[in-house]
């Protein structure tokens, strides 16, 4: 339903960052 989808897109966004951050950090070392 609804509540899932709103779930799905506030997991998906974090999980961006975090993927992020993890790039950032294998580039950096």
């Amino acid at each position: 339903g609804r509540t899932a989808k709103a779930i799905r897109t506030l997991l998906g966004a974090s999980g961006m960052k975090v993927r992020r951050r993890f790039t950032l950090e294998i580039v950096e070392s």
